[in-house]
């Protein structure tokens, strides 16, 4: 049967279908469009090379009477240049970086990051780390690992790769118009760890964040819910006031309620020399210098992984997690650990693999972290955590997955997962 038709079939079908039917045809159509994504990437990037510059008249667009590939591109398919431009760059990395198959957004982030490095072990290796990440991630966030594995192979070092990104943070207030100022800038970092934890903790009890047992907590989180303020309108009375009173604040936290308290993780050996490390909820690394720095000025140490240290489990002793524990485990786990969700730590909650009720340890061991929306859906609507040989995974319920095929739980932190990945 021809492949149009039948897609056109399909299309038109769509809300005849059963759920589990308009899954598996969305999953198919998803199969076939990423294969004829490919196919019209290799396309684009052969009119490129046969229009090449140096063939002068005799290439293949200008002969065609355009000015370049992309333009040719674009007539042909009726699309923009910019996406014809991007077919250009995805189709000519599909051969050197091998990343055929990959969703078109997808394959164009690892184009961009890899695409213009020379050959070599270290470039395959990054290639292959972004084709992992790809499988559990949207094109949006893998663009954000891409940046931080592009800047690990420009920079020899930690040193130098968060000097890299220190030389172009900036803050700029512009001129008044209309009685409003402009603020506008960059951080690196270390500058986002800082305002980022500040954000998200005087947001997130409107925004998705826990819910509170303690009853002053519930009471601030339902007065910011009530509050008549956007959430970036609080953002800024947060930055202000952070500035007016710098770290004195009265009794009264301005930040609502506290997050876990992780700034820095740093593995084993790269305690010391030239080291990286990374900050909470960031995916750009610093260095092992810096993360020695943050601990020296804030006097929090920076959280360890490889070695044998605290043991952090409370057994049966209590039911809800400690604040050591919550450290561990956002350490661990680095954010909601759900496939696809991008909460931070900041924003989760810890879930009891087996419940507390049944028997479950109050301990890492037995420790998830979620953000509230999904560990509601584990409570309330069939899913179930379980450990399999491959990690965490979470198993739908038969009504969303007849045969419930586990999903993994990729883990968040920057820090583990390279350990993970250096370990293997």
């Amino acid at each position: 049967m021809n492949l149009l038709a039948e897609i056109t079939r399909i299309t038109g079908s769509f809300g005849a279908l059963s759920d589990d039917a308009l899954a598996a045809a969305v999953r198919s159509l998803e199969e076939v469009g990423r294969a004829i994504d490919t196919a019209r990437a290799v396309g684009a990037a052969e009119v490129a090379r046969r229009s090449d510059p140096a063939l002068g008249y005799a290439g293949l667009a200008v002969r065609e009477g355009h000015r370049t590939p992309q333009h040719m591109i674009a007539v042909l398919t009726g699309s923009s240049r910019a996406s014809a431009a991007r077919r250009v760059r995805v189709g000519e990395a599909i051969a050197s970086l091998s990343i055929g198959g990959l969703p078109l957004d997808q394959a164009d982030v690892v184009a961009r990051a890899l695409g213009d490095l020379p050959d070599s072990p270290a470039r395959g290796a990054a290639v292959d780390q972004l084709l992992s990440t790809a499988k559990t991630v949207d094109a949006d966030t893998l663009a954000i690992h891409a940046r931080a594995v592009r800047l690990a192979l420009e920079a020899p070092s930690a040193l130098e790769a968060e000097a890299l990104l220190r030389h172009q943070r900036y803050l700029r207030i512009g001129p008044e118009i209309d009685g409003l100022r402009r603020l506008s800038g960059l951080l690196d970092p270390e500058s986002a760890a800082v305002l980022v934890a500040a954000f998200d903790a005087a947001t997130s009890p409107r925004r998705g964040g826990p819910r509170f047992i303690d009853p002053e907590a519930r009471r601030a989180a339902a007065e910011l819910a009530a509050d008549e303020r956007t959430d970036d309108q609080l953002r800024l009375d947060v930055l202000v006031d952070l500035v007016r009173v710098a770290s004195a604040v009265g009794d009264k936290p301005v930040l609502g309620a506290a997050r876990p308290a992780v700034r820095v993780v740093i593995a084993a050996r790269d305690l010391t020399g030239d080291g990286w490390a990374s900050l909470e909820g960031a995916i750009a690394p610093v260095s092992a210098a810096t993360a020695r720095r943050i601990a020296c000025d804030s006097g929090v140490l920076p959280v360890v992984l490889g070695t044998d240290s605290e043991v952090l489990d409370l057994g049966r002793t209590a039911r809800v997690f400690s604040p050591a524990q919550r450290t561990a485990l956002a350490v661990r786990d680095g954010g909601c650990r759900w496939p696809g969700c991008d909460r931070p730590p900041s924003w989760t909650e810890a879930h009891h693999l087996l419940e507390w009720s049944r028997g479950g340890a109050t301990s890492i061991e037995n420790g998830v972290l979620l953000c509230r929306h999904h560990h509601l859906l584990v409570h309330n609507n069939g899913w179930r955590i379980e450990r399999t040989d491959g990690g965490l995974a979470v198993k739908p319920p038969s009504d969303i997955d007849l045969l419930q095929r586990h999903r993994p739980l990729p883990v968040k932190s920057v820090v583990a997962s390279r350990l993970a990945t250096v370990s293997r």
